[in-house]
């Protein structure tokens, strides 16, 4: 990679942590985008930024489950947006439990506000709150019984 050019691809990958962190396949997905990022030399760069400690799965997971769950977002979704930026299963189980989170308390946070203390009666109503809940990422098992109060 020329010079001017891996100072450019360089500067992209400040500029990107700047607003965020990122996790290291969602870099490398955005770098390849950029023409002036030649592929061979995206392994290599991203691992002098990992070295460095600019650039950790470990941060992008811990900012993810604390964003997701701020979001109202269930565990499903958690692990479902984790695995697609490449985040490890064991690094997703882990910040996952480090949470500490009680999903049940959770659930009831996030269906007390869509629609308030009381469930809906109607049986179409019921099913779009289901639906919701499920678009959510909360699991089956939660849903049933939240609705089921």
């Amino acid at each position: 990679m020329a010079a001017k050019y891996e100072r450019k691809c360089m500067n992209t990958v400040y500029a990107l942590l700047a607003r965020r962190e990122h996790s290291r396949q969602e870099m490398y997905w955005k770098l390849r985008q950029r023409e002036w990022c030649d592929e061979d030399e995206i392994v290599d760069l991203l691992d002098k930024f990992e070295s460095s400690d600019l650039l950790s799965d470990e941060r992008y997971a811990e900012m993810a489950v604390r964003s997701g769950l701020q979001r109202g977002h269930g565990r499903i979704k958690i692990r479902n947006k984790l695995h697609e930026a490449g985040v490890s299963s064991s690094l997703i189980t882990c910040y996952l439990d480090k949470a500490n989170i009680d999903w049940w308390q959770h659930i009831h946070e996030v269906r007390l506000k869509k629609i308030g203390e009381h469930l809906p009666k109607d049986l179409a109503d019921r099913a779009k709150l289901n639906r919701f809940l499920a678009s959510r990422g909360f699991d089956s098992e939660h849903i049933r019984a939240e609705l089921d109060l």
